[in-house]
Formats: C-alpha cells, sequence, structure tokens
C-alpha cells in the first residue's frame, strides 16, 4: 500500500517515533545554538551599554569644563569693556590735563615772554 500524495509506503510506528526523535533533536540543537548566540548578544549589548555610560560620562565632565570656560570668557569680555571705559576715562582725562595745562602756562609765561 502506498500514499498518494507522496508515492511512498506509509511508515511504521517505530520509523515514526526515529523521525520524531531527530526532529526533537534538531530542534533542541537549534535552541541551543540560539542560547549561545542570544548570549553572545546579550554580552555585547552590555559591553556597548557600558561603553556608552563610560562616553556619556565623559560627556558630561566636558560639558561642564566647557560652561566653566564659556563662563570665564563671558566675564573676560567684561572685565575687558570695564578696562577700555577706565582706558577712556584716563585718556579724556590727561586731553584736559593736557590743555588746562597749557592754558595756564599761557597766561602764566605767556606774558613775561612777550616782554
Amino acid at each position: 500500500m502506498f500514499d498518494d500524495r507522496t508515492g511512498k509506503a506509509p511508515l511504521t510506528p517505530e520509523e515514526v517515533r526515529e523521525e520524531m526523535l531527530e526532529c526533537r533533536k534538531e530542534i533542541n540543537d537549534r535552541l541551543e545554538q540560539g542560547d549561545a548566540t542570544m548570549a553572545e548578544l546579550r554580552e555585547t549589548l552590555l559591553s556597548a551599554v557600558e561603553k556608552i555610560d563610560s562616553a556619556v560620562e565623559k560627556l558630561d565632565t566636558v560639558d561642564e569644563s566647557t560652561r566653566a570656560i564659556v563662563s570665564a570668557y563671558s566675564a573676560g569680555q567684561g572685565v575687558v569693556k570695564f578696562t577700555n571705559w577706565i582706558g577712556k576715562a584716563i585718556i579724556f582725562l590727561g586731553k584736559v590735563v593736557f590743555y588746562v595745562g597749557i592754558i595756564w602756562a599761557v597766561f602764566k609765561f605767556g606774558s613775561e615772554a612777550q616782554k
């Protein structure tokens, strides 16, 4: 007696049992391979997460340092502006003193020079 679909004789119960055991073994082997692959992927992922966490910590440190530098630079700009104002005031006062000195010299020595 042959199976109409495959053209082969039907399997005996022992052959079915052997085939089922072979399939079960193949499935178990594949599951073990999948477990090993998942374990490797898990380790790789954990390693990547640790590296990312380390990089984030370094970036936070760099961010804090950069903020300090920007703050110092901003404060430095304020000092430069203040120094410019002081310099302009000193130059103005110097010119006033110079011209007052000239006027004083003209009044004091100008009349003697004409004699």
